[in-house]
């Protein structure tokens, strides 16, 4: 028995777009991160199987609490359902507009669900909801890839649905924090 994330990395390296690599990294965003490790052409489990518990690691020290009990955790900015957080915590500090036009004004909570929809009918301010959230994603990646060197690297999850609005400010925020691999 696998977990989601290990289960969809064989699949990806079997049937998708990993077919033709030999180390790759998928990462499963949902409502927290998992990842799945395939190296030298075998799947990754660690010595207690625990490999790929990858949204634990810390990249805000002193960051927001985790239900882990830690703090700075990955998965606390950069899950799909952290989408919905990042748009409360931007819209308090006063860093965007109204989201929707006034749509979700009125002290509504703000889903990842709702950011995802207004950023598939350009909503400028969704849209820099989730330029934000790229940004921690990116963060994350670039750590998994420094440490593991990975040929492919692999996004799943509900929020990947959004595509190139996704991928771009992920790669662009990537790039940025990685001059050297661009």
């Amino acid at each position: 028995i696998e977990n989601d994330a290990t289960s969809a990395t064989w699949a990806e390296v079997q049937l998708g777009v990993a077919r033709e690599s030999e180390n790759v990294i998928m990462v499963c965003l949902g409502t927290g991160i998992g990842a799945g490790l395939y190296f030298n052409s075998e799947l990754l489990r660690g010595a207690s199987g625990f490999a790929g518990e990858v949204g634990h690691m810390t990249i805000v020290p002193d960051g927001l609490p985790c239900p882990c009990g830690r703090s700075g955790c990955w998965e606390r900015y950069a899950a799909g359902s952290s989408l919905g957080g990042i748009a409360e915590y931007l819209r308090s500090a006063g860093k965007i507009g109204p989201l929707g036009g006034d749509e979700f004004e009125g002290g509504r909570p703000i889903s990842s669900e709702m950011v995802a929809r207004l950023v598939l009918k350009n909503d400028k301010e969704a849209i820099r909801v989730l330029e934000h959230f790229s940004d921690w994603l990116a963060i994350g990646l670039v750590n998994l890839v420094n440490i593991l060197d990975p040929q492919t690297i692999v996004l799943g999850g509900g929020i990947t649905e959004l595509g190139e609005h996704l991928l771009v400010p992920v790669r662009r925020s990537f790039e940025r924090l990685t001059p050297e691999r661009s």
